[in-house]
């Protein structure tokens, strides 16, 4: 039984995905993906490895000390992830989340297509899971949504404006348009919603217009995993109808 270096995962040797040989050692992995990220930059995995793990130094609380003793700051927030097809994927993720300073655990969840982040919201925030995540080749299921808004009429009405609405839990993104005077949110649907963003921004002292396509009551998460769902659905019927 061999560890794939990349994910962390135990491969059997006869049954890896994929292997390289480096410096005129085998190594297995459980997915072409990994096997790419290797072959991309081998010591960086290969030092990974060895290295030993770290003492929290002086004025340092280490992950396991911080489970123990609790952090009355710490939050969770879940995120719908698209784009996995295996379980080294959710452990790729995984990985990758749990790096992130302020991250207390991670865990990702291949059958819900979800992922679970216990944080410290002074240290880390949504936005940077988000952008971890698609830094990997992955995507969230965020919704965008345009808001035109009365009374934005210089450069400090956006900095107000995008600077409430990133305090926001679960928006991502908020860019203000000054010439258009309208706003382009990415959120999570899971965290917030348009009555949200709307009061945020009337709480800065602008006013809100109509905004086109509202939320019906059905829930935005449903609609974004049914697309989901089509486009695996297409990839696989692709796949059984590609001659060999």
């Amino acid at each position: 039984m061999a560890r794939d270096i990349v994910c962390g995962m135990e491969v059997e040797e006869d049954k890896a995905a994929a292997s390289s040989e480096y410096k005129g050692k085998e190594y297995y992995f459980c997915s072409e993906y990994c096997k790419k990220e290797f072959d991309q930059n081998p010591e960086k995995y290969i030092s990974a490895s060895e290295r030993p793990a770290e003492s929290p130094g002086p004025g340092k609380i280490g992950k396991d000390s911080n489970e123990k003793t609790g952090s009355p700051s710490q939050e969770r927030i879940d995120l719908p992830i698209m784009g996995m097809s295996c379980a080294s994927c959710a452990a790729n993720i995984q990985k990758n989340l749990a790096l992130l300073h302020g991250v207390e655990k991670a865990n990702v969840n291949f059958a819900t297509s979800r992922a679970t982040v216990m944080f410290d919201p002074q240290l880390v925030k949504p936005q940077d899971f988000i952008s971890t995540i698609r830094k990997i080749g992955y995507e969230v299921g965020t919704v965008t949504t345009e808001i035109p808004i009365e009374g934005i009429v210089c450069a400090s009405c956006v900095q107000k404006i995008e600077k409430a609405l990133l305090e926001v839990r679960g928006v991502a993104k908020a860019v203000v348009n000054l010439a258009t005077g309208k706003v382009r949110v990415e959120y999570l649907p899971s965290e917030t919603n348009l009555a949200v963003i709307k009061r945020t921004i009337e709480r800065t002292g602008y006013r809100v217009l109509e905004v086109a396509g509202e939320e019906a009551g059905e829930d935005i998460e449903q609609i974004i995993r049914r697309k989901e769902y089509k486009k695996l659905k297409l990839r696989f019927i692709s796949g059984i109808e590609t001659p060999i």
